[in-house]
């Protein structure tokens, strides 16, 4: 099973009363070019601390297309690089038939929707700067190289594998090359299992891991879910149909881009993982 879905997590939808005067001074440059004018104002939602723009604006400038269904809320943009759907008031957004998770959802006002500036921006590769001294966006468009990772979750294939499920990297390897610097966290959303304890090799202390924190990429293993305990003081019992849902983030330490992947996978009995 194979889950490669986009992901972060949700805020709400905010009014524009809530933006300063301050907040709107803002100078935003496509490829060195000041833009002067909009349909609409930008402005930043003071919740995410984000820059929301208007979708045409997105548009324009990656050189694409934007198709807006004002009465559902629904905005499609697309180029050379990439396909994007934005709903209003949905945190979740469709990326070449892949599911994508913002912590901004796309507002509507005064028949303009605005979509979040550098999420935006970077799902059509182009580089997003910030300048908090001269308050200055800089857009750099144009195709940026980003790895894209192959995520899988497999389940034991007899009863002496004493993982319950393990997520894994397939292509890991392609990101050893010299090149590259890339680094990789995984989080779980609802179940306490973001650190896990387990025995020493070697020893007889104990080791804890904490899988929500950046680290390099050395092997295909993201996560085990081990039977037995995520830590020594917080167990809790594992069930029959348990979905355990997961953001992989994938971070290029070159360009400073991070994307994120959502997935889940299901907890089994023992009889189900044998053929």
């Amino acid at each position: 099973m194979k889950k490669m879905l986009l992901l972060f997590l949700i805020s709400s939808i905010l009014m524009f009363s809530m933006v300063t005067a301050n907040e709107r001074d803002i100078t935003i440059k496509v490829d060195g070019s000041v833009v002067k004018t909009f349909g609409a104002a930008p402005y930043i939602d003071p919740a995410a601390g984000r820059t929301m723009v208007p979708a045409e604006f997105v548009a324009e400038s990656i050189g694409g297309t934007v198709d807006l269904d004002i009465e559902p809320g629904i905005v499609h943009i697309k180029n050379d690089f990439a396909d994007a759907k934005f709903k209003t008031g949905s945190s979740e957004v469709i990326v070449n038939g892949k599911l994508l998770k913002i912590d901004s959802v796309p507002v509507i006002n005064e028949e303009v929707i605005f979509i979040p500036l550098r999420f935006a921006f970077e799902i059509f590769s182009a580089r997003v700067k910030w300048d908090k001294n001269t308050r200055t966006i800089e857009i750099l468009t144009g195709e940026l190289d980003f790895l894209e990772p192959e995520i899988s979750v497999v389940y034991p294939r007899n009863k002496w594998e004493v993982y319950e499920f393990r997520i894994q990297l397939d292509n890991w390897v392609d990101y050893l090359k010299d090149d590259l610097d890339y680094e990789v966290k995984i989080e779980f959303t609802e179940y306490p299992i973001n650190k896990k304890e387990q025995p020493e090799f070697y020893g007889s202390g104990w080791v804890l891991i904490e899988t929500d924190r950046w680290r390099k990429i050395d092997s295909p293993s993201l996560y085990e879910l081990l039977p037995y305990y995520t830590t020594r003081e917080n167990m809790f019992e594992l069930k029959k149909g348990m979905e355990f849902e997961f953001i992989v983030s994938l971070r290029n330490n070159k360009t400073g881009e991070i994307r994120r992947y959502l997935g889940s996978a299901v907890y089994k009995d023992l009889v189900e993982w044998i053929k």
